[in-house]
């Protein structure tokens, strides 16, 4: 596009210095058509540079990450450039909508620790005092032992399964309840009405074979982490003074030892408002390509 561009500016003085007054009318056809393709030229350069796939115009810019598992890839669609890599037999599957091979099918992660799709160098998380996670995911399986389900996590020990190693981490755990993890913990809460006879595994058979949105968010000045389901708040938990900051140590992992599928996995350096939380619950499913 640059070429293009300097070439038609080249063209342009030459075609100034060049035309006599009296061929001015002969050329100006031509004239016309070169500045369509120069406007043309640099609008389309101006999008390519700006525009992420699928998001609301105004998270635009807070995007660090964005996963759509559009046909099987695990590029960011961002534009960033942190693309994922495979390390698992685990690969595409229907999205949301019905859309085949347009999200992510964790099938094969529950008894294996290094089943996951991840990211070495993950410093673009660094030193960030803002920070929100949205994600779509339907688990799998009513099974009697759950482990602790990552679903997204910044971890110094890929292959570990212990909790302190997480640097921060978006999980299912405890009756199959969402939690996320950034100095301390904020839950999820019940489905089920608290009081009843319903039993924990009931907990899991509701919150199993469904999609559900998933938004987590970190405000360092406010000393809040939030978590968000289906686009409702669920609850706000107080970071300890002495808390208030993490290690920026690890990589990235989706999945590990999560059984379920998951989609439109989103990375923003912004604390998600409410509203901003429901535009992302209510985004269509992001399958690109054809």
């Amino acid at each position: 596009m640059f070429i293009i561009t300097n070439a038609l500016l080249r063209f342009f003085s030459m075609f100034l210095v060049s035309t006599k007054k009296n061929d001015m009318k002969k050329k100006l056809p031509f004239l016309a058509a070169a500045l369509a393709l120069l406007s043309l030229n640099a609008c389309n350069k101006s999008k390519s540079r700006t525009t992420v796939p699928c998001i609301p115009a105004s998270l635009q810019s807070s995007v660090l990450a964005f996963y759509p598992f559009d046909k099987g890839s695990l590029n960011d669609f961002s534009g960033n450039g942190h693309h994922l890599t495979n390390t698992s037999y685990n690969g595409p599957i229907a999205d949301r909508n019905g859309n085949p091979n347009c999200a992510f099918n964790f099938a094969d992660s529950l008894e294996n620790f290094n089943q996951y799709v991840g990211l070495t160098d993950a410093t673009f998380l660094d030193g960030l005092t803002q920070f929100s996670i949205s994600l779509w995911y339907k688990p799998f399986d009513s099974i009697s032992r759950l482990p602790l389900e990552t679903l997204v996590c910044r971890t110094q020990a890929p292959n570990s399964y212990a909790p302190m190693q997480y640097s921060w981490a978006v999980a299912l755990f405890d009756c199959r309840k969402a939690v996320f993890e950034y100095t301390t913990s904020v839950w999820d809460q019940n489905i089920l009405p608290i009081g009843t006879t319903a039993s924990c595994m009931d907990e899991v058979k509701v919150r199993t074979g469904s999609w559900h949105h998933l938004a987590a968010t970190y405000d360092y000045a406010a000393k809040q982490i939030k978590i968000y389901r289906d686009g409702v708040l669920q609850n706000t938990e107080t970071i300890p003074v002495n808390n208030a900051t993490v290690q920026d140590l690890g990589y990235l992992l989706l999945g590990r030892r999560y059984q379920g599928k998951m989609d439109d996995v989103v990375l923003l350096s912004k604390t998600l408002s409410q509203a901003e939380v429901i535009a992302l619950r209510d985004m269509e499913p992001c399958c690109l390509t054809e």
